[in-house]
Parts: structure tokens; C-alpha cells; sequence
């Protein structure tokens, strides 16, 4: 049960950690930001998908995503995190496509 709820715990932990990986880095060098943070997004739910079992990358791709979409729709001070430009847009779209990829279960061959 503890190690259900440390899981569980560090998927959110994760989470966090992407979207915010995913606000912070997406506008930096255009057109290499949006690359480096998604590709940073996808490493993060490999090492997620490598260390925590059953329920934790589920959790770890839905707060993610909250967080993607909470602080894309909120300004801070009077601002906006996500700009009304390319790489906003791509982030938006792109970042709950990049959470669903790690999702998908292989399908064993015969």
C-alpha cells in the first residue's frame, strides 16, 4: 500500500516537473526550444515509464497535461507563459500528443 502511494506520489512529482519543463523551455531559441522541450518530455516519461509502475505514468502524463493546460490559460502578473505564436501553438497541440505516445502499449508479436 506505502509503496503504491510513494508511486503514485512520484508520478506527480514527474508530472510537475514536465509541464513545467514543457512551459519554461518552449519559447527559448525558436526553433530548437519546442524540439529540445518535447524531446525533453518524452526522455522524462521514459525514465517514468522505467522506474515507476502500474499507475504512475498515467498520473505522471495527466498532471502534465493539467499543468500544460492550467498554465497555458492563466496569466501570471499580467502575462501569459504561452505566446500567442508557432511555438505556443505547437506546445499546445504537441504536448498531450507526446503524453499519449509513451501510453501505447506494444503489441506482442507472434
Amino acid at each position: 500500500m506505502i509503496k503504491r502511494v510513494q508511486k503514485s506520489l512520484l508520478g506527480i512529482l514527474f508530472g510537475l516537473c514536465a509541464g513545467s519543463l514543457l512551459i519554461l523551455t518552449h519559447n527559448s531559441y525558436p526553433p530548437v526550444g519546442i524540439v529540445l522541450s518535447l524531446l525533453g518530455f518524452l526522455a522524462l516519461s521514459i525514465l517514468v515509464r522505467r522506474y515507476v509502475k502500474s499507475r504512475g505514468p498515467y498520473i505522471c502524463y495527466f498532471i502534465s497535461v493539467v499543468v500544460l493546460i492550467y498554465i497555458a490559460a492563466t496569466p501570471r502578473a499580467s502575462e501569459f507563459l504561452i505566446q500567442g505564436n508557432t511555438e505556443g501553438y505547437l506546445l499546445i497541440l504537441g504536448g498531450p500528443i507526446a503524453a499519449l505516445l509513451p501510453l501505447i502499449k506494444r503489441v506482442p508479436t507472434k
